[in-house]
């Protein structure tokens, strides 16, 4: 009697297993763009993933569309009983390359999801880990996209990866107060700085605390702001790296490119004090080239710790285009150029409030400086209207220099002789060096004078303008 009890009970086990499989078992639709309908065997507990591959696997267009269920997108790694999706639902797949995030899920999925392009939230989001990318649009929209928990980058842009920021709704605003390191801090509630548009803020790392844009990645900054982020290294709002380790072929060296045409980067902050606000990496090789690049062809950056060295921390290419930057301390530059600053012809130039240091290394052929620059390395162009102190081994070859800037632009009118002297730019209290003799058929060469024919004499100092130009006085013989 016992053996038979046992044999009913084992049955009646293996029954209850088949019906609890059986149970969860459906079967749901999923619509196409083009009103095809896929018809699936799924389970209530497969993720979103699973939906996506089985999908995928009877028609492979379905790659190229997300998907939604009552208006609201399906994130990956989330399940079907997680958006309460019963037997003979019907799904959709969406031809349109734009959805709305108003969760951490739905973000995530969103920019990792290759159907997608554009990425638009629709409500603050708090992350607590980095954002990587690889190729999509994300519009702030006006809100909040905030890091906690000191979870690094915000956002991290892979080699290869693009990246555009942008903000559909700019005059939102939000709060923020100021704390000891120099960071605004968010605090909707009684903060004492407004900053208007959608607002990337409180990532923390060791380099681009903002946005790390990875070598061989793409960021661009069309609108919106990037606040109060910080780096323990450098980089506090954005860090671009540079081409790949210099024992790699030429072929592999891709450096990171930030352009930004418009938008703010709002008191962001270095421990190390490289690049408050941007910071852009060299070359691991020898050729420059390699170097991280940022093109500046709009909007605003500002914000440096006191005694840092600059808003801006340039060791790659900075095309100083349009824009402006500013720092929010005396004891910090708005500028540390080590590298490579000009602008591209026909562009308005970046103009930068506040200190700027051009170390020796660093080659300044663009831009517009409102305040003293010092100079270790060589200006061959550019606007300066503030104090240029050109220290030694400072090379001035070239520029625009305004009243206050203590350079004197010393030109040679050789009137049809040849060679034509090169233009000098002095120093307070220096010297003019005296050109070569200038040659021409039927004249003899007779002295330098100013305009006026009072004749040059070369062992005097330049205290300030000269009030005209040296000139080549001539005799007909």
């Amino acid at each position: 009697m016992g053996h038979k009890l046992l044999g009913s009970l084992t049955a009646l086990c293996a029954c209850m297993v088949f019906l609890c499989v059986s149970a969860s078992a459906m079967t749901i639709y999923v619509e196409t763009p083009d009103a095809a309908k896929l018809t699936l065997e799924v389970e209530s507990g497969d993720n979103i993933d699973i939906i996506r591959d089985k999908l995928k696997a009877q028609d492979s267009r379905t790659a190229q569309w997300w998907l939604s269920y009552q208006d609201s997108y399906l994130s990956y790694g989330r399940t079907l009983a997680d958006y309460n999706i019963q037997k003979e639902s019907t799904l959709r797949l969406n031809a349109s390359k734009e959805i709305e995030a108003s969760t951490k899920d739905q973000l995530l999925s969103g920019v990792v999801d290759g159907a997608v392009q554009v990425v638009k939230l629709s409500a603050d989001i708090e992350i607590d880990k980095c954002l990587t990318v690889n190729a999509v649009t994300l519009d702030l929209n006006g809100y909040v996209l905030r890091m906690t928990n000191n979870g690094g980058s915000v956002i991290k842009v892979e080699s290869g990866g693009v990246l555009a920021i942008q903000d559909s709704s700019p005059d939102a605003e939000h709060r923020f107060t100021p704390n000891s390191d120099g960071l605004r801090v968010l605090d909707e509630t009684n903060g004492t700085e407004t900053v208007s548009g959608g607002v990337i803020t409180g990532g923390s790392c060791g380099q681009g605390g903002g946005v790390y844009v990875q070598n061989g990645g793409q960021m661009t900054m069309d609108g919106g702001n990037i606040v109060g982020c910080w780096a323990n290294a450098m980089g506090g709002g954005v860090y671009v790296n540079n081409g790949r380790a210099a024992n790699e072929t030429a072929s592999e060296l891709v450096p990171g490119v930030f352009t930004m045409n418009g938008g703010s980067i709002i008191d962001c902050a270095a421990g190390n004090g490289m690049g408050g606000s941007v910071y852009i990496i060299a070359s691991a090789s020898e050729n420059s080239k390699y170097g991280g690049r940022f093109i500046m062809n709009g909007g605003s950056i500002e914000g440096c710790d006191k005694d840092k060295f600059g808003t801006v921390y340039n060791l790659g290419t900075f095309l100083a285009n349009d824009g402006t930057v500013k720092n929010s301390s005396s004891g910090c530059y708005a500028l540390y150029n080590h590298s490579t600053l000009k602008t591209e012809q026909g562009k308005p130039r970046t103009t930068f409030s506040g200190a700027a240091h051009n170390d020796i290394y660093g080659h300044i052929s663009g831009g517009s400086f409102k305040n003293a620059v010092t100079n270790n390395g060589t200006i061959t162009g550019g606007t300066f209207n503030g104090k240029v102190t050109n220290n030694a081994g400072g090379k001035i070859e070239g520029g625009t220099f305004g009243q206050g800037s203590g350079i004197c632009t010393v030109t040679f009118n050789v009137n049809g002789g040849m060679p034509a002297p090169a233009t000098q730019y002095l120093s307070a209290n220096s010297r003019i060096s005296e050109p070569a003799k200038p040659t021409k058929s039927g004249y003899t060469f007779a002295h330098w004078a100013m305009d006026n024919g009072t004749a040059w004499d070369f062992g005097k100092i330049v205290v300030d303008n000269l009030g005209g130009n040296p000139v080549a006085d001539s005799i007909n013989l």
